[in-house]
C-alpha cells in the first residue's frame, strides 16, 4: 500500500525508477551518473542518517542505490574520485601511491593523507560502534539545538528565493584548505556576530527549512508558518522522537508523490560541487494546522554545501496569486485577513437579508393600507 510507505520508501523507488537501465547491471540511463555530486551527498546523507538513527533499512537503501549507480565504498566513505577535489589521491600520487618499491609510502604518509581528506566520513567514527542508548547523549554533544537561524542560510540559497537582506550572514563555502568549518560556516564570523533572528522581513510567507548536516537536522519556519501550520517546537519534537515523518505534519499523502519527485528533480540539479541553487515550483497542497488542506503552489530550493551538508528550502504560495510573479514576490496569504474577510462577508450577507426583511414589511404595510383604503 503507497500509503504505508516512508519518505525513504518513496524516494528510493523514485530513484530506482529515474536511474532506468533495468536489472543486468548496466549503466544508468538517466542523468544521475555515478560521478554525479548531487547523487553521492544524496547517497551519504543516507549513511549519516543510517547511523544516526541505528537503521538497518535505510542502510540497505543506501547500500542498495551505490551498487545500482556503479559507486563503491571508497568513493563513498571517503570521497574518492568526487569532483570535489580528490585530495586523498592526489597526496597518494604525489607520494608515490604506495605502490612503488620505493620508500616514498611509509604508514605515516598514508595517515596523512587520510587526514587531510575533508571529504571522508571520518565523522561517523565515534558513533559507528555507539549503542543505540547512548545516542541521544551523542546527539545532545554534537548538535546545537537552537532553532537554525536565517543568518545561516548560504547566500546562494537566499539569493535564489528572493530574500537578500543586508544583515550579517555566515558565509558558507566549499573550500577543503580549512578556511571553512566541518559544518561549512567561515571562521571570519563568529556565530555571536550573527545575532538573534528578525524572521519579519519574510510578512506572511509560509516557509520551512531544513539544515542537513552529517546525518542530523535543524530546522527554520517562518512565522506566519508558525501560526498557520505547525510550531518549530513541534517540528524538531517530531524529528528528535524518529517516531512518524516531520512532513506527514502538513503534506498530505496524496501530495507525497509530488514532494519526493521535486526532491530528486533538486537533486539532479546539482551535477558538480559549487552550482548556484535554483527554485522549482510545482502545484500541491499543504495541510494547515485546522486541518484543512489549501491548494498552493509549492516552491522549492536546494543547495548542498559540501558532500555532508545541504539546506532544503519549501515555500507554499496561495494557488490564486498570479504564476508570473518572480520567487522574490512569493507570499502566503494571511490566515487572519481571511478569517477577517470571511466575517466582513458574513456581516454584509446578514445586512442585507436584514434590509430585504425591512422592505418585505413595508411592502406587507403599503398592501394592507391600499386595501384598507379600497375597502371604505
Amino acid at each position: 500500500d503507497a500509503g504505508d510507505e516512508t519518505t525513504d520508501d518513496r524516494l528510493a523507488r523514485c530513484v530506482f525508477r529515474g536511474l532506468g537501465g533495468g536489472s543486468g547491471g548496466g549503466q544508468p540511463s538517466s542523468s544521475l551518473r555515478p560521478d554525479h555530486y548531487g547523487l553521492r551527498w544524496f547517497i551519504r546523507s543516507w549513511i549519516s542518517m543510517a547511523f544516526r538513527r541505528r537503521s538497518f533499512g535505510l542502510l540497505g537503501r543506501a547500500g542498495a542505490l551505490a551498487a545500482r549507480c556503479g559507486i563503491s565504498m571508497d568513493q563513498v566513505l571517503c570521497g574518492e574520485g568526487s569532483a570535489l577535489g580528490g585530495l586523498a589521491e592526489a597526496i597518494d600520487a604525489a607520494l608515490g601511491g604506495g605502490k612503488s618499491g620505493g620508500g616514498g609510502g611509509s604508514g605515516g604518509e598514508h595517515e596523512l593523507s587520510l587526514e587531510n581528506n575533508n571529504n571522508s566520513m571520518d565523522f561517523l567514527v565515534p558513533i559507528l560502534l555507539a549503542p543505540s542508548r547512548i545516542q541521544k547523549t551523542l546527539w545532545a554533544a554534537s548538535l546545537d539545538r537552537r532553532r537554525l537561524r536565517w543568518a545561516e542560510l548560504p547566500n546562494t540559497l537566499i539569493t535564489a528565493v528572493g530574500c537578500n537582506t543586508n544583515r550579517p550572514r555566515a558565509q558558507h563555502g566549499f573550500s577543503i584548505n580549512g578556511d571553512t568549518d566541518s559544518r561549512g560556516l567561515h571562521s571570519g564570523i563568529a556565530p555571536g556576530l550573527l545575532g538573534d533572528d528578525d524572521l519579519s522581513h519574510l510578512g506572511d510567507r509560509w516557509i520551512w527549512v531544513r539544515d542537513m548536516d552529517r546525518g542530523m537536522s535543524r530546522y527554520l519556519v517562518s512565522p506566519a508558518f508558525e501560526r498557520d501550520i505547525v510550531s518549530w517546537e513541534n517540528i524538531q519534537a517530531t524529528w528528535d522522537a524518529n517516531d512518524r515523518e516531520v512532513t506527514s505534519m502538513f503534506v498530505p499523502n496524496s501530495d507525497m508523490e509530488s514532494y519526493i519527485r521535486t526532491l530528486m528533480y533538486q537533486i539532479s540539479l546539482h551535477s558538480v560541487p559549487g552550482l548556484d541553487a535554483k527554485c522549482s515550483r510545482h502545484l500541491g497542497k499543504v495541510r494547515l494546522l485546522t486541518g484543512i488542506e489549501v491548494d498552493v503552489d509549492v516552491v522549492s530550493c536546494l543547495a548542498i554545501n559540501g558532500l555532508d551538508r545541504a539546506f532544503m528550502y519549501i515555500e507554499y504560495r496561495r494557488r490564486n496569486v498570479s504564476r508570473s510573479s518572480s520567487c522574490s514576490s512569493m507570499s502566503s496569504f494571511n490566515m487572519q485577513a481571511q478569517v477577517q474577510s470571511q466575517a466582513q462577508a458574513q456581516a454584509q450577507a446578514q445586512a442585507q437579508a436584514q434590509i430585504q426583511i425591512r422592505a418585505q414589511a413595508q411592502a406587507q404595510a403599503q398592501a394592507q393600507f391600499r386595501a384598507q383604503v379600497q375597502s371604505q
